[in-house]
């Protein structure tokens, strides 16, 4: 990079090259931080309200000792997960098969579902004052979920330095 190209408190350069050229250690770009930041706001300012809601309705009352039905179901989304990664996984030893390039989309659609039940899980632990460490169900079903989707960068990242 040109060192003219260099921006105040965005671009860190620690090394000087020839022709009057650096090496930038880091960028940081305005515009995603701010718009990260609005996004946290957003969704702060939501979950107030939403617990503004459950007040005037009466539905803030605790109930600590009664699971959390959406657990189960993070649970599940996260085994039926790593059961269609295991497939993947086969038809893409198998590169002439059709159906592998398929999967990840199947995948992608589970992690959202899997995302959403675990919100709505996490809303309701809070509702009734439950500690979400007590919702096993949840804590390991999201594992389940990430496991794919770390397992994917693992061998992503071997790959791409071959």
């Amino acid at each position: 990079m040109d060192a003219s190209e260099l921006k105040p408190l965005t671009t860190t350069a620690r090394s000087r090259l020839a022709k009057g050229r650096v090496l930038p250690v880091a960028r940081f770009e305005t515009g995603p931080v701010l718009g990260a930041l609005a996004g946290i706001s957003l969704a702060l300012a939501t979950y107030g309200l939403l617990r503004w809601h459950w007040r005037k309705e009466g539905w803030d009352h605790p109930e600590p000792e009664r699971p959390v039905r959406e657990s189960r179901m993070v649970l599940g989304l996260g085994v039926l997960g790593c059961a269609v990664y295991i497939p993947r996984l086969i038809f893409d030893a198998n590169r002439d098969s059709r159906l592998g390039p398929f999967f990840p989309v199947a995948g992608g659609l589970m992690l959202l579902f899997s995302i959403n039940a675990f919100s709505f899980a996490v809303l309701e632990t809070q509702r009734r004052g439950r500690r979400l460490m007590k919702e096993r169900g949840l804590i390991a079903g999201a594992l389940l979920v990430l496991m794919p989707l770390c397992a994917e960068f693992i061998r992503y990242v071997i790959n791409f330095q071959r």
